[in-house]
């Protein structure tokens, strides 16, 4: 059900505008993140405000965001999780970072979870990068060119 509601979201223009990925976002953190105690902020600057997106980002983005937050909410012990939207040059920037136990990348096991990231980052032209430090939280950024991600290309970002 979750799953079909995300494709519906995606699926109508009316949330093209940036404060419908910012809403959902929201939501869906609210609804992961209700009855365990975790913290959630999520911050975007005034640039991400010219992007229309289109649908394949607006899905994947959402699912970038929801599957970084689930792994964060199960395995990271976190008090608080934040998230920032944010554009550098012509790439957008999301990070979710956690200030949980943290843990050695290099030898985690990689699940589904990673290689989604990985899969759903690449389909956007984009990359993902993952930062934590046993003791330390973790962070995961994303970054994914404008261009693949708007309705409009060539967007006059600001």
């Amino acid at each position: 059900m979750e799953s079909m509601s995300d494709i519906v979201w995606a699926i109508h223009s009316r949330n093209d505008a940036w404060v419908g990925l910012i809403s959902r976002m929201k939501e869906t953190a609210s609804e992961r993140l209700g009855m365990t105690g975790i913290r959630f902020t999520i911050n975007h600057d005034g640039a991400i405000e010219n992007i229309r997106f289109n649908m394949e980002a607006r899905r994947n983005i959402l699912l970038l965001f929801k599957e970084a937050l689930h792994n964060a909410a199960k395995y990271s012990d976190a008090g608080s999780i934040t998230s920032e939207l944010r554009i550098e040059g012509d790439m957008l920037i999301l990070i979710v970072n956690d200030d949980g136990k943290g843990f050695n990348p290099d030898e985690a096991i990689k699940g589904n979870g990673l290689e989604s990231m990985k899969v759903r980052s690449q389909e956007l032209k984009g990359t993902f990068k993952i930062e934590s430090t046993p003791g330390k939280g973790t962070r995961i950024t994303f970054q994914l060119p404008v261009n693949e991600l708007s309705v409009i290309q060539n967007p006059k970002i600001t």
